[in-house]
């Protein structure tokens, strides 16, 4: 009943989404918007599911384990099946809602409800296994820092996700990165300096890293670009990338 967090072989929890968590979240894109679960069904059905799995409905952890989310990219999934399959979305959520515990959003009811459902199981289940919560939410931060806007990983080296992210990038309360233009003073921009002098070998990717042009003149002086070439018909030039 336990979900078992996955671990890279230097013993640091594993955040990444498996193989199983990508597919939901590409099939679950095209779907169209439901209307989410009362707080009752979601019960009922956790403790139908938990009967069947011959559980025990008086065990708090093992019956939230079953409940259904009801929002984002996994809805309809278990919360025992988020935490095994994307312990990082799972992570980064709890630690969004410990920030604004209000969710500085218009939330449904059924959707505050369930979030707070889902934070209350990932916290009674780092309190009894080997993780403890506050190694969870470092391993969170972690994550939350290499993962920006999904349209910049698309273009953007890996190599330079980190050092971009936590340049440019905050998580707003729904635990979706956003660019943060009050941090945009210029154009370009620089990956942090290797120290010559440190007690540790600096991370390997702190050499690698690549300059990057901020390229948007539309969202920064309202300008409007059209591509040059010919088969483009003149469309706008509306993404930013390296130079």
């Amino acid at each position: 009943m336990e979900p078992p967090f996955r671990k890279r072989n230097d013993g640091s929890l594993n955040l990444s989404d498996t193989l199983e968590a990508k597919e939901v979240k590409q099939s679950n894109k095209a779907r169209p918007w439901i209307q989410p679960l009362s707080p009752e069904e979601v019960m009922d059905k956790a403790r139908t599911a938990i009967t069947q799995h011959r559980g025990d409905p008086s065990n708090r952890r093992h019956l939230l384990g079953f409940f259904e989310i009801q929002f984002g990219l996994f809805r309809e999934q278990t919360f025992r099946w988020v935490a095994e399959n994307s312990l990082g979305y799972a992570a980064y959520l709890v630690a969004a809602m410990r920030r604004d515990p209000t969710g500085g959003s218009k939330d449904s009811k059924e959707h505050s409800l369930n979030k707070g459902c889902f934070k209350e199981y990932i916290e009674l289940c780092t309190s009894a296994s080997e993780v403890d919560d506050s190694t969870l939410l470092t391993e969170a931060v972690q994550f939350e820092e290499a993962n920006p806007a999904a349209g910049w990983t698309h273009t953007l080296p890996e190599v330079d996700q980190r050092w971009i992210s936590k340049a440019l990038f905050k998580w707003n309360a729904k635990g979706h990165p956003e660019l943060e233009f009050s941090r945009v003073d210029k154009l370009w921009w620089y990956p942090p300096q290797v120290p010559l002098r440190t007690s540790k070998s600096p991370a390997q990717e702190n050499y690698f890293g690549h300059p990057l042009l901020l390229w948007m003149p539309g969202k920064l002086w309202q300008v409007k670009l059209t591509c040059p070439h010919p088969e483009c018909n003149q469309e706008l030039l509306t993404s930013a990338g390296l130079q």
